[in-house]
């Protein structure tokens, strides 16, 4: 059975994958194996804000950047950037 439009799904899923896959090798050589707390420290400041880990050295701020059209930091700060303060706002 061909299902319309799968190879479209698949390839997105594997780039998606892909970020993941970087995510997880940064933070693990930000934070090491062995310093779980650190990694969940890492999350929480995500879930917080972008802009609190996104500091000028992240290896995935230019690819985040460009994927959310972002010329300057200040668009960096943006309040819609954050899932949570945009709930809280």
């Amino acid at each position: 059975m061909n299902i319309v439009g799968s190879t479209d799904a698949s390839a997105s899923a594997n780039a998606t994958s892909t970020t993941g896959q970087q995510q997880s090798v940064y933070i693990s050589s930000v934070v090491g194996v062995s310093h779980g707390f650190q990694a969940v420290r890492y999350f929480q400041a995500v879930c917080n804000h972008p802009c609190l880990v996104l500091k000028s050295g992240h290896p995935l701020l230019d690819e985040i950047k460009c994927e959310f059209s972002i010329q300057s930091s200040d668009q960096l700060r943006s309040i819609h950037l954050s899932g949570k303060l945009l709930a809280l706002w």
